[in-house]
């Protein structure tokens, strides 16, 4: 599988000469965005159509970047497999609670003092 030596579509001819071509792995973040993303994927078919395209996500992603992933997954040309599940809020404590103004002015004060930045 080509997995971390292809980052883009100049790397899949490298790839190629020492082989034929049968999965890709393709992680946004590493590819450059998710545009970038998308032209891995279609030159990856172009060369080899028979190809096992996967999307996955980077160890830390958030929800936002699981919500572009899907969204990414369903632009593709083709997907055939994905892990695109947030996993950094197991570990956060998310709230959702809106801070007015000084509320939120007084806590990033506190922040700047607590990293010596006043």
């Amino acid at each position: 599988m080509a997995d971390g030596a292809v980052w883009d579509a100049a790397d899949i001819v490298e790839v190629r000469g020492r082989g034929p071509l049968q999965a890709i792995n393709i992680r946004p973040a590493q590819a450059g965005g998710l545009l970038e993303s998308l032209e891995l994927a279609d030159a990856v078919l172009r060369i080899s159509p028979d190809a096992v395209v996967g999307l996955t996500r980077m160890i830390g992603a958030s929800r936002l970047t699981t919500s572009a992933l899907r969204h990414l997954a369903l632009a593709m040309p083709r997907i055939d497999a994905a892990r695109l599940a947030a996993v950094v809020e197991n570990q956060l404590a998310i709230t959702t609670r809106v801070l007015d103004p000084e509320e939120a002015a007084a806590l990033a004060a506190q922040e700047a003092a607590a990293d010596g930045r006043h």
